[in-house]
């Protein structure tokens, strides 16, 4: 004799062909993205461009002719020829930058100018890079500063930018280089492959090598 149905079996029953909607809804939503049912992860699918007339992968990246496609993070690098140039100092940032070891950097950002020319017209707005004295604190979870080292980059910058050298108790304001002109020296920075050799020239950019003399 066949039991009859209760309560409790047509709850589990409608339970059952809900689990079962919902996962067919997940599977076409993953599959209307270019995830196929059962990915583990949306952020682990693969996207393949093929030479192909048909329809390609579905995804923000991938436009209608089926080329994959990104955008570039900022303007090409500015590559001037060597020499000696003037410099307006026009910002001071502070980065700290992980490739380096987690030691954070200064950048001292120019306005270039001919030598010799007003400073009107700008050529190109070149860095100066430094070693910032500063150093993550753990324990507090902020930066803290460290002395400056007397042969680094930063302080002979600054001796220049200041007209005289600090003495130990001076606090060094990096305002001192803002608005002032300076003769700086420009060099050409070459990217090298793992085996040493450069890169292609397109690759070589322009950065402010040294301070020589403050003019203004």
């Amino acid at each position: 004799m066949d039991r009859k149905p209760t309560m409790a079996d047509t709850l589990d029953k409608l339970l059952q062909e809900g689990r079962a909607k919902a996962g067919t809804t997940r599977a076409h939503s993953k599959a209307s993205r270019g995830v196929p049912p059962g990915s583990a992860d949306d952020k682990l699918r693969k996207i393949t461009v093929e030479n192909t007339n048909g329809d390609g992968p579905t995804d923000d990246h991938v436009n209608a002719d089926n080329d994959l496609t990104f955008e570039v993070e900022d303007d090409p690098r500015p590559l001037i020829a060597e020499g000696i140039y003037l410099g307006l100092c026009k910002k001071v940032e502070f980065v700290p930058i992980a490739k380096f070891g987690n030691a954070p950097r200064l950048f001292l950002w120019f306005s270039i100018f001919p030598l010799g020319a007003q400073p009107i017209e700008s050529m190109a707005s070149l860095y100066l890079v430094c070693t910032a004295p500063r150093k993550w604190d753990k324990e507090a979870k902020r930066w803290v500063n460290t002395p400056l080292g007397r042969g680094s980059r930063l302080y002979r910058a600054f001796v220049i930018a200041n007209g005289s050298a600090p003495t130990r108790r001076d606090r060094l304001s990096m305002k001192v280089f803002l608005g002032k002109l300076f003769q700086v020296s420009v060099r050409t920075v070459r990217p090298t492959r793992s085996d040493g050799r450069e890169h292609d020239s397109a690759l070589h950019y322009s950065v402010v090598d040294e301070l020589l003399i403050r003019e203004a």
